[in-house]
């Protein structure tokens, strides 16, 4: 299946001294061999000067609710995230940027973890400027109003890892409550919270991933319509994106697997908004729209609209647009409606219109609508639910009632489709649809998703294909009465005449890889490979023979594993320093290392 991969981590290897040379022009302060504390090295700086803190674990007063006091500074460590954490010990935030620091102040390279659970932001907190939070792993804090929550300015948060944090109350790990920040290159995953991120304001995310969190992707609620581009939300265990009330741009997003669907609309009930973020006042909207473009929807499965719902349970009153271009929807499943695609048909005194074009709708499934299904009794006067499909192919749906034609697409008060292209008759609506039986020897895509129905229309996919068309497509442009306008999400490529061959699966050995850096203080990587599918077990024992810690017992797939073992015990206290055996089982193969723990 098509999507956009998304790479981080070279970029984290090499900005720390690319900054110190090219971002900071001032004195160089060291610490703790000038300055005791993190927070005495930053009084001391000046605008342009650089504090540049050693390895180690950072704790205690000085060492937590760091300020800037309005200085532009460059506050890095010299051996990067992985062997330079403040740990505030449950007893306050890391940082909290307030003064009206500019994007030339940037805090570099920590692990910030165990912030005050009571405080807004327990770990980061910024409250105005514009200030650059970078290369930074934020983890392991409890917090009832975010773990990271920007109340206003322009912050920017560049390849950071936001990670195993936990929220207790309605807030998100990340809240991004006012201003205008950004949130490039990050990696948000494994956060126990509502929502991973919770936008109120107007905010930038790009080249970013959301994943394995357990609650919702994203949650809007803001009438500034955010951009969210080139990112991955997936395999969270709620929605991957919620809009309440709101509107949003996606390009170049993969929503995928998420536990209880892929986006969810909540329509706007009268058109006021709530205040959000600092100073602002209720919002009136009589019209919003939201664009999806290069997007995926894929391997969802809920009650209704799998990959895409619009839900009208509030009986909005502002007209609403949704419009997909060069979007694929796959392998999404609905217990009821929509397997695809849900729109209501309940608008009271609103028009709402979803727009298709050049998109790909295929192996959904659903009761009723497996491809799309559009509600067909909207309740206002005068008010309707229109679909405009153009440009699109509906193939290889499934529903388990009605005609043919609506497992692709079924209901609608006004549905157009124009110049699409399907592979079952009958399909609803007025305007120009063209159908093309599958034909043996005539490939419709270059490489066939594996994938068959059970007998309530439940896909299993057995692998994902490539809807990029095959030259000999009944929908290519030369085939297609609608030529040479491009139909579906991808066009034609030279698949039949050069395929593409995957490249051979990598063979590996299961074996244990030594321990680096060892000796370490506080972090070390546990590489290890597999050879087949294997249940493993890599537990850490002291010189006691007493178990230290135990970091994997579970199944795991073969290939390649890292994990990291961050120095503490299995109640997450820190453990002492001195020499630890690991031991690596995988079935037949044990093996043991040396590792020796310094402070």
């Amino acid at each position: 299946m098509r999507n956009r991969r998304i790479v981080i981590g070279p970029l984290f290897l090499v900005m720390t001294t690319l900054i110190i040379s090219s971002e900071s022009s001032g004195a160089v302060l060291h610490l703790p061999a000038t300055y005791p504390t993190i927070q005495a090295g930053i009084n001391a700086a000046q605008h342009g000067d650089t504090v540049l803190v050693a390895p180690g674990t950072y704790t205690g007063p000085g060492n937590r609710n760091l300020t800037f006091g309005g200085k532009d500074i460059l506050l890095t460590s010299s051996a990067g995230p992985g062997m330079t954490t403040i740990d505030c010990q449950g007893l306050g935030r890391a940082l909290h940027l307030h003064e009206g620091e500019s994007s030339a102040a940037l805090v570099d390279g920590f692990t910030l973890t165990r912030g005050a659970s009571d405080a807004l932001g327990s770990l980061v907190l910024v409250s105005g400027g514009s200030p650059v939070i970078r290369n930074c792993v934020i983890k392991r804090s409890r917090a009832f109003g975010g773990v990271v929550r920007v109340e206003s300015g322009s912050p920017t948060f560049e390849l950071c890892t936001i990670e195993e944090d936990t929220v207790v109350t309605t807030g998100a790990v990340m809240v991004l409550a006012g201003g205008t920040p950004k949130v490039l290159s990050c990696v948000i995953r494994r956060n126990a919270a509502p929502s991973a991120v919770r936008i109120h304001t107007w905010a930038l995310i790009s080249d970013t991933q959301i994943t394995e969190n357990d609650g919702h992707g994203m949650y809007f609620d803001s009438p500034s319509p955010s951009q969210v581009m080139d990112s991955e939300i997936a395999r969270n265990t709620a929605r991957g994106v919620v809009l309440d009330a709101s509107s949003a741009t996606f390009d170049g997003v993969a929503f995928q697997q998420n536990g209880a669907g892929g986006v969810h609309v909540i329509g706007f009930g009268d058109g006021t908004l709530a205040a959000s973020g600092v100073g602002r006042a209720p919002a009136t909207l009589t019209s919003s729209t939201t664009d999806f473009t290069n997007c995926v929807f894929s391997g969802h499965t809920t009650d209704r609209g799998a990959g895409f719902l619009f839900d009208c349970s509030n009986e909005p009153e502002t007209d609403y647009t949704v419009t997909f271009t060069n979007c694929l929807f796959s392998g999404n499943h609905a217990e009821f409606e929509g397997g695809g695609v849900f729109i209501c048909g309940r608008a009271i005194n609103a028009d709402i219109t979803s727009i298709f074009v050049t998109c790909t709708i295929a192996i959904n499934s659903a009761q009723q609508g497996g491809g799309i299904y559009m509600g067909v009794t909207p309740i206002g006067l005068g008010r309707s639910a229109r679909a405009e499909i153009m440009q699109t192919i509906l193939w290889g749906n499934c529903s388990t009632g009605g005609s043919d034609g609506e497992a692709h697409v079924l209901g609608g008060n006004e549905m157009t489709i124009d110049c699409s292209h399907s592979d079952l008759d009958d399909i609803a609506g007025t305007g120009s649809v063209y159908s093309s039986q599958v034909t043996t020897g005539i490939p419709w895509f270059c490489d066939y998703p594996g994938f068959y129905y059970l007998d309530d229309c439940y896909p299993l996919v057995t692998s994902e294909g490539d809807f990029g068309l095959a030259p000999e497509s009944p929908a290519a442009p030369a085939h297609h009465p609608c030529g040479p306008a491009q139909i579906g999400a991808f066009p034609v490529e030279d698949c039949i005449a050069s395929p593409i061959v995957d490249e051979p699966a990598p063979e590996f050995e299961t074996e244990l890889r030594p321990p680096a850096p060892n000796p370490f203080n506080p972090v070390t990587t546990l590489e290890f490979t597999l050879k087949t599918d294997l249940h493993v077990t890599l537990t850490i024992y002291d010189v006691t023979g007493r178990v230290a810690r135990t970091l994997v017992d579970r199944p795991m797939l073969q290939g390649v594993h890292r994990i990291e073992w961050d120095g503490r015990d299995q109640s997450g206290n820190p453990a002492a320093s001195g020499v630890y055996f690991l031991r690596f089982e995988a079935e037949q193969v044990v093996r043991t290392r040396k590792m020796v723990l310094l402070k």
